[in-house]
Order: structure tokens, then sequence, then C-alpha cells
């Protein structure tokens, strides 16, 4: 199964040191074991990350907001190639009524076409369930490591 849930604080320096605007929080997808019931799970551990956003006028290509969401979402998803043994990462993008499905890797990007979710709501639950139902592997994470947590003798070494 998969939990959403907010990731708390993003560990990222170069959001920090523009300082214009604060960034969004950001949301995940989450192995239900990795959400505490009180509190915020870890921001490295989840899943799917999450991105809702408002759309881009084609009539302002300058539009800074514009610019901002698609920064938030790039740096977001190298944080998590930085932070997690990954070959690839899943972003769930919500564009108002729409969502898209996108797989990024270290060559470029794949997305989906929308998906209107209010009235596709079937479809977009099915594409839900079987994310809850795929493995670490099948999600991007790197099957040949491991956690380490600070009760393990492995994290005091480091």
């Amino acid at each position: 199964g998969i939990k959403l849930a907010s990731c708390g604080t993003r560990p990222d320096l170069a959001r920090s040191i523009e300082g214009e605007r604060k960034p969004k929080p950001d949301m995940a997808l989450f192995r239900p074991g990795l959400v505490p019931a009180c509190g915020v799970p870890m921001w490295c551990d989840q899943l799917v990350a999450v991105v809702v956003t408002s759309p881009i006028p084609s009539s302002a290509p300058d539009d800074a907001d514009g610019f901002d969401d698609a920064y938030d979402i790039i740096t977001r998803v190298e944080l998590m190639f930085a932070v997690q043994q990954r070959f690839a990462v899943f972003t769930l993008l919500v564009v108002q009524r729409h969502c898209h499905l996108i797989r990024w890797d270290h060559a470029g990007f794949i997305i989906t076409d929308p998906i209107d979710y209010f009235v596709d709501w079937r479809y977009t639950a099915d594409v839900l369930s079987r994310i809850s139902q795929c493995a670490d592997l099948q999600l991007g994470l790197d099957p040949t490591a491991h956690r380490l947590y600070p009760s393990d003798l492995e994290y005091r070494c480091m």
C-alpha cells in the first residue's frame, strides 16, 4: 500500500540560497510503515513525489511563477537522485483537474497525456492502485542499496 503525506522540510540548499520566495510544501506517496502516527515522515523516504501546481499561461512565456514551479520540480527530482539510490524517479504532477505521471531517469523524462481525474476517476484510482502494488525496484529504487538507520552499526561508522 501507499499513503499520501506531507514530506516536511526539503533538504535543498539551492532554494535557501536563492531566498526570493518560500518553496511550496512537498507531498509524496510513502510506504505506510514509513509514515509516523504523529509527525511528518522523513523527506528522503518518499517513493513517488506529488506536485500540485497551477497551469502556466501560454501567453506569458517569461512568467516567473511558471519558471519557479518547473525549477521546484526539477530540483526536487535532482535531490531525490542525490539522497536516494535510484535509477528512476516517479512524479505525480497535478494541474487543476488533470494529472500526469512523469518518469525521470538520468537521461531525461517521459510524461503521460493528461488524465482528468474528475471525469476519469476510475482510471486515476487504477493508476494509484497499481503504484501501491509496485515493488520498490519497479518504482526506481536500487535493489542493491539498503537504508541505514541510526541504530545500525554501519550508520555509526559513517
